[in-house]
């Protein structure tokens, strides 16, 4: 059974607030109503709750499969400067600032409209269970980080004919995988490079994808790009630094 404790409950409900802000503040209509704009906004509240729910669902399932615990929360800043003069500061929510910011700066540039959405306001808290004789590997830990933006991916597919859903979907998945310290991205990142490399990657082509308003077939051939330019990569890499 997945349980969300009321810290989780509290922090998913102001990081879908503040996301339903990110991709609904521009309603794509001419002239602006309030009435229009907040049932525009309310209807993509329910989207992002979905979304953020399905995604930690995702991490808890797999977790609790390798004995571990994910505990949700804003995407925070504890201390700042660098590692020996580093101020500590009092849980600031970086991810909201930063939401709020992009809205709010973009608009002012464009009008009304959002040039720039900018969704990493969350991230999870890995939580090692304690159980004899178990040993804890860094290919499990990748697992749990990776659930999360591959279920954001496959409901982007998936839901593909529903450009709003799959839209935040896949865009939920790119910031998640940012290699930021806390994000979803940092944990893979620093332990295979070459997995959110392909990841990060098939992302993006998803978006582009969902942007150009193309097809199933044309995600297929975005699976297969994300895979040549990994293994180029991979090659190049492999090359220049251990054959040379």
């Amino acid at each position: 059974m997945i349980e969300f404790s009321k810290k989780e409950i509290k922090h998913i409900s102001l990081a879908s607030l503040v996301l339903a802000l990110v991709f609904g503040f521009d309603d794509k209509a001419p002239t602006f109503v309030l009435v229009h704009w907040l049932s525009n906004y309310f209807y993509i509240l329910i989207l992002v709750l979905i979304a953020l729910l399905v995604h930690e669902c995702a991490h808890k399932l797999v977790a609790k499969k390798y004995n571990y615990k994910t505990e949700y929360s804003l995407w925070e800043i504890k201390r700042y400067g660098f590692a020996r003069k580093a101020i500590a500061a009092k849980n600031i929510p970086i991810g909201i600032l930063l939401a709020l910011f992009f809205i709010f700066f973009s608009a002012a540039l464009s009008n009304g409209s959002l040039l720039v959405p900018f969704a990493a306001v969350g991230t999870f808290t890995l939580i090692k269970t304690k159980v004899i004789g178990k040993t804890y590997s860094p290919v499990e830990e990748i697992k749990i980080s990776l659930a999360g933006p591959l279920t954001n991916i496959a409901l982007a597919i998936i839901f593909l004919p529903f450009q709003t859903f799959s839209f935040i979907n896949a865009v939920l998945a790119v910031y998640d995988l940012l290699p930021l310290p806390s994000l979803d991205g940092s944990k893979i990142f620093f332990k295979s490079r070459i997995i959110f490399m392909f990841v990060f990657i098939l992302a993006l082509l998803v978006i582009l994808i969902l942007q150009l308003q193309l097809g199933l077939v044309e995600l297929f051939i975005a699976f297969l790009l994300a895979l040549i330019i990994t293994v180029i990569a991979v090659i190049n890499y492999l090359y220049f630094f251990h054959f040379r």
